[in-house]
């Protein structure tokens, strides 16, 4: 991120930014941390391409992952793949996993109107995982 998008992204109550990516107006990640918590960063990992960023630490004493992901637009299983065999310290603690995922989970719930009643292969490696 440019020193200006840092900036904005830095307000009042963030204490930590990790973020990886491009530019603000072109993909990139970003995991902010608030300063009332106690946040100590272990291990970072992060797509060259700005799709994803992973921080494993001690938040509040406990040992956790977090993860912020922006999945491509089209249902890409192998990215998914990727992606979660990545995530570092898994057995280690909790895992906060959020982000785009740009597929849903439950075509009949989650869209007004399905195109097709089969379920996305991204959204079957999540629920796989």
């Amino acid at each position: 991120l440019k020193v200006a998008d840092q900036v904005r992204l830095r307000r009042g109550w963030v204490g930590q930014v990790f973020h990886w990516g491009l530019d603000a107006k072109n993909r990139g990640m970003a995991i902010l941390v608030g300063k009332s918590l106690s946040f100590v960063a272990s291990n970072v990992v992060a797509d060259s391409a700005g799709r994803y960023v992973m921080v494993s630490g001690r938040l509040q004493g406990e040992r956790v992952v977090l993860v912020n992901v922006y999945a491509p637009n089209w249902d890409d299983a192998g990215f998914m793949w990727r992606m979660l065999g990545l995530i570092p310290d898994l057995e280690t603690g909790g895992l906060i996993l959020g982000g785009d995922f740009n597929t849903v989970l439950d075509p009949a719930l989650d869209r007004s109107k399905s195109r097709t009643g089969r379920r996305p292969a991204a959204a079957s490696v999540l629920r796989g995982f």
